[in-house]
């Protein structure tokens, strides 16, 4: 009989080698894979956007009902940290974005950040102790090049030369994550659309990045 396959979340470096990895102790129910494209005015495609990841509900338990393998962390609290420690960046790093990971279980196969990770306590010992949670986590894939002219690595001093048509009401962070995986180019976005506001633009407004 196969050994039952987990589902692993693997810190990538550089080079693409995997360094720490956290695996899960309960496989997820479910999960989702999305793919979104941005047209111009005439319905052509001016841009597809980092595919997107969604596990919804990956369960953490501490109770002890369930096996862990050795040397696994066993409490909620410990399994949790082990997960930050995958996905995110340690406090004295000067790397401005999250590492990229890989998330594989079975046919699927993942490279991307985490955008977002939400975290709700389900069971607590006695003494307030979690024994049981459940972590939604949202990840998008590396930067995807725009659907025309060469792929080029841009330069993070200054914005791309090209036009995004934005679908709908969004903030300029938000837009500058989906496009470089960096909210942090905000200001220099702004600064090259002579923007007021980084948050709420209209729909429908071009912006050069």
């Amino acid at each position: 009989m196969s050994e039952k396959a987990r589902l692993k979340i693997e810190q990538l470096d550089k080079a693409g080698n995997p360094g720490d990895t956290f695996e899960a102790a309960i496989n997820p129910a479910t999960y989702s894979l999305s793919t979104e494209f941005c047209f111009t005015e005439e319905n052509k495609l001016l841009q597809e956007l980092p595919d997107k990841l969604e596990l919804p509900a990956l369960i953490l338990d501490g109770t002890g009902v369930v096996p862990i393998g050795d040397g696994q962390p066993r409490t909620v609290p410990e399994q949790l940290a082990a997960l930050r420690k995958v996905v995110t960046v340690s406090a004295d790093s000067d790397y401005r974005t999250r590492p990229i990971v890989r998330v594989s279980w079975g046919t699927l196969q993942f490279r991307g950040r985490v955008k977002k990770m939400d975290v709700t306590y389900t069971l607590f010992a006695p003494n307030g102790v979690p024994l049981r949670a459940t972590v939604k986590l949202g990840f998008i894939g590396p930067d995807t090049p725009p659907a025309f002219g060469p792929s080029a690595t841009p330069d993070p001093q200054a914005p791309q030369l090209r036009k995004q048509l934005q679908v709908s009401a969004d903030t300029l962070p938000q837009i500058c994550f989906s496009a470089y995986a960096d909210p942090g180019r905000d200001q220099a976005v702004a600064r090259a659309n002579a923007l007021t506001s980084i948050r709420n633009l209209p729909p429908g407004q071009s912006l050069v990045l």
